[in-house]
């Protein structure tokens, strides 16, 4: 996906920060771009690498989501709309909080 330049900045900022060591940090991702042709090795996947399927999720590749210092990073066979409504997912946050 083509971000617009302030976008950019914006998530360069916010990872330059130091994670802080009293909140813990769960990153999900998925695994399902629910695109049913392979476009691995194609022009496509270089400008749309959210289209892979296997790394990413339709929307958001696992390599734009991993969080330095993540505390976990757990991935789904989901695609971006279905993550939300995923029972595994469901269950992740809910045991993260306890």
């Amino acid at each position: 996906m083509i971000l617009p330049p302030q976008v950019h900045l914006f998530l360069n900022t916010a990872n330059s920060f130091e994670r802080r060591s009293d909140i813990r940090y769960l990153v999900i991702g998925g695994t399902n771009s629910n695109i049913e042709e392979d476009i691995t090795n194609k022009v496509i996947s270089q400008i749309y690498p959210e289209f892979i399927d296997g790394s990413a999720d339709g929307v958001v590749s696992l390599e734009s989501a991993y969080l330095k210092g993540a505390d976990e990073f757990f991935t789904v066979d989901k695609n971006f709309y279905d993550i939300y409504l995923d029972k595994d997912v469901l269950n992740k946050v809910k045991d993260f909080f306890k």
